[in-house]
């Protein structure tokens, strides 16, 4: 039996002859739910709830009636009100297991005892896992698992409060131990590495040592943009935990993945624009943002080193006294002051402000635009942008306008294998007629075929953000190349995240598109509004007046909330609600 997996005893098979035994088993995770040979059990009583839990959790599955009654009823009004609701609640508890056919739970006349040697639990099989070098499922879905024991019951009484507290912060302490003891060993294979890793963070999203783990795993896997989404989820951690930004090592850690991800990259063909091959990219050296004074402004500094970091057909990142150009940062009156200055000549080419990291995209492309031959940088990013020409169904929907449906501008046949854009409109017809699984794929082979990085990556991208597939869909709108004159790509890459709650990406990309693009323009007005960034939103509805809206604002509200085939776990309801309470003011 020892060579079994953690639980799985019960799926063992008896000895000839030998009747098998009842077991119980104890969900813990997200509530207490009692199965007694796979069939549920419902408790209505909390504090039979909160018993079991008790009784679990205790490293002998045996605890004195006395502690149990100050436990469970310490606003008694004596301790014999205490004993008699012990006594009660334990024998509605006893005949309800005893009836389903488990006799495990027993009641002394001094003691409770479990016995756990019949029992499978999740929270005690995450902590073998652990202990065996694995990481528990429980452990890679949420953050701070632990502390979503026996959720429900935690105002059944403060006393069980407060030791629950207690037991969760000696349970995370055990399984970070076991972890990071796993994490030591060699010869782990990166799969088992990045799941440990991933659990490590789960338990504290504060941890640097957790975090740069798991970021180098991820660099290794080849995903850098699924490392630096560590680092945001690490600062916003701290920052809400702290009220301070990180700092220290994981600082150099950063710097390093943008630089290494800004050396050469591949140009997109056929986009318009000054194109530079890669010996004549200008190369810009960026100090680090430490010396600025404000958490807010140093975050804006580190968006705009991102974002410029993404255009490696435009400039080059580097740490080199050699560089043609440098980017000095200034922060003074809370704003965040750039200047770029050609070294050569130490002449001033551009300057610009911002104050947060929402416009982060957009002065990044101020930047590149001033880089490109002539110096010349236009007052604004985006007035002069080509019309776009929808290629895909994706990008045909995001451009429609209520009461009109798009049809199919590529012919109907069969998509030919190697063709990207045949392969993500197949992916779209499929999602659109609802085979989930089937558009999936279609998606999935459209992005790995799209070298370009172009309108069939990000076509695929919304696809899998639609399917529920955010992880991939992120990790695919990261990879999009993005040129000055292409905002059909910024309105699919900013609406795939705005759907896979990457808010703040979401209104940086979807920024001062053509007026007439409703949908994306909605998708960004909500995502602003979430974020709370009301001057984005009213930049998004600015021209609101002037769109068509039959039904008014209620009808627009509905066009954009089912005009595009949504997962069921896009929150419909809220979105509507949210961009009607938006768009009301506009109407009236």
């Amino acid at each position: 039996m020892s060579g079994l997996p953690f639980g799985s005893e019960a799926l063992a098979p008896p000895e000839a002859g030998a009747e098998r035994p009842t077991r119980l088993r104890v969900e813990l995770f997200d509530g207490v739910n009692l199965f007694v040979d796979g069939r549920r059990l419902n408790i209505s009583s909390a504090k039979a709830r909160a018993l079991i839990t008790c009784l679990v959790l205790s490293r002998t599955g045996e605890e004195s009636r006395a502690v149990l009654s100050e436990r469970l009823w310490s606003r008694s009004a004596s301790a014999e009100h205490q004993r008699n609701s012990l006594k009660r609640d334990l024998k509605v508890l006893v005949d309800r297991l005893t009836q389903a056919g488990y006799r495990g739970l027993t009641g002394g006349r001094l003691e409770v005892r479990l016995d756990l040697a019949s029992v499978d639990c999740d929270v005690l099989n995450a902590l073998r896992a652990a202990e065996a070098g694995y990481a528990h499922s429980a452990l890679l879905e949420r953050h701070h698992p632990f502390q979503s024991i026996a959720a429900g019951c935690d105002d059944v009484d403060p006393e069980f409060s407060h030791w629950l507290a207690e037991r969760v912060q000696d349970l995370e302490a055990l399984a970070m131990r076991a972890i990071d003891l796993a994490l030591a060993g060699p010869d782990l294979e990166i799969a088992r590495r990045r799941d440990l890793a991933l659990a490590a963070f789960n338990l504290d999203r504060t941890r640097q040592p957790a975090a740069i783990t798991l970021m180098r795993v991820h660099e290794q896997m080849g995903d850098t943009a699924a490392a630096l989404r560590v680092y945001g989820t690490l600062y916003l951690a701290h920052l809400e935990e702290h009220d301070d930004p990180p700092d220290g090592e994981i600082l150099a850690e950063v710097e390093r993945l943008k630089l290494a991800t800004s050396g050469p990259g591949r140009v997109r063909q056929g986009a318009p624009g000054p194109v530079r091959g890669p010996l004549t990219r200008p190369s810009v050296r960026i100090g680090p943002p430490d010396q600025l004074r404000s958490h807010l402004l140093r975050r804006t500094a580190l968006h705009i080193i991102d974002q410029l970091g993404r255009r490696p057909g435009q400039l080059r990142l580097t740490r080199s006294e050699t560089a043609d150009h440098r980017l000095e940062m200034v922060e003074d009156e809370g704003r965040l002051w750039l200047q770029l200055w050609r070294i050569a000549d130490e002449t001033l080419v551009w300057t610009g402000s911002a104050e947060d990291d929402i416009g982060a995209g957009a002065t990044a492309t101020r930047i590149a635009a001033a880089l490109s031959p002539g110096n010349a940088a236009p007052p604004s990013a985006y007035p002069q942008l080509i019309p776009a020409a929808p290629e895909t169904q994706a990008l045909r929907l995001l451009l429609s306008v209520p009461g009109s449906v798009p049809s199919e501008r590529r012919q109907r046949r069969e998509p030919q294998p190697l063709d990207p854009l045949d392969q993500a409109e197949a992916g779209w017809r499929d999602l659109i007629a609802g085979q989930r699984a089937e558009a999936a794929a279609a998606l999935r082979r459209a992005a790995a075929l799209d070298t370009d990085r172009g309108e069939a990556l990000a076509a695929a991208a919304l696809g899998l953000a639609l399917v529920a597939e955010e992880d991939e869909a992120v990790a695919h709108a990261e990879r999009i190349l993005i040129g000055d004159h292409e905002p059909g790509l910024r309105a699919l890459r900013g609406t795939a995240l705005a759907i896979c709650n990457e808010r703040r990406s979401a209104v940086s990309c979807l920024r001062d598109l053509p007026e007439r693009w409703i949908l994306p323009r909605c998708f960004g007005a909500v995502s602003a509004a979430r974020i709370g960034n009301a001057e984005a939103v009213r930049g998004f509805l600015s021209p609101a007046r002037g769109w068509p809206m039959p039904g008014g604002a209620p009808g627009l509200a509905d066009w954009a909330t089912c005009i595009l085939p949504m997962s069921e776990n896009f929150n419909g309801s809220l979105f509507y609600r949210t961009l009607l309470d938006l768009l009301q003011p506009v109407e009236a």
